[in-house]
């Protein structure tokens, strides 16, 4: 019966710590990059989920009842009068306030928020929504998901179809 040498063994333990080392660096790296999607997706849900209700909504809208002023826009509808939509600075969630006083959360890591209504005549985007019937809505969700900051924007315009 023969056995294995000191130096055997030694050089089997460097060889099995090499690819040990290196498998764990491979899940490592695996592990770090299905996080980040994982949240880069949840911040694209968010601000899709987010635009689509201030979208549903705006279409509606009486564009002689719009009033954007940056971060906040207010207008009516045929069912509801002075709905608001605004972001929560405090919390970075936007909020859907109707009727006054009630609030429903929106979307949530919504970091920044602005709304202006363009005017076919100037070519400009401006916060008097006055003779204006396309509202244009930037935002942008933003996370820290395993110490890297996660940003992402969405713009969008909508077109109001009341009078």
């Amino acid at each position: 019966m023969r056995a294995f040498s000191l130096a055997e063994l030694l050089v089997s333990i460097a060889i099995l710590t090499i690819i040990s080392a290196a498998v764990l660096m491979v899940m490592n790296f695996g592990d770090r990059a299905f996080h980040m999607d994982s949240g880069l997706l949840q911040l694209q849900q968010e601000a899709r989920r987010a635009t689509e209700a201030i979208s549903r909504e705006l279409r509606s809208a009486h564009t002689k009842s719009i009033d954007a002023s940056g971060a906040v826009i207010t207008f009516s509808t045929p069912s509801s009068s002075g709905a608001k939509f605004y972001r929560d600075t405090a919390n970075n969630r936007l909020i859907r306030e109707f009727p006054a006083g009630t609030t429903q959360i929106v979307g949530n890591h919504i970091t920044a928020l602005s709304f202006c209504c363009w005017h076919d005549d100037t070519a400009t985007c401006t916060t008097d929504c006055s003779g204006s019937n396309l509202v244009s809505l930037d935002l942008t969700s933003s996370n820290n998901v395993r110490g890297r900051d996660l940003s992402f924007s969405l713009k969008e315009r909508v077109n109001t179809r009341n009078e």
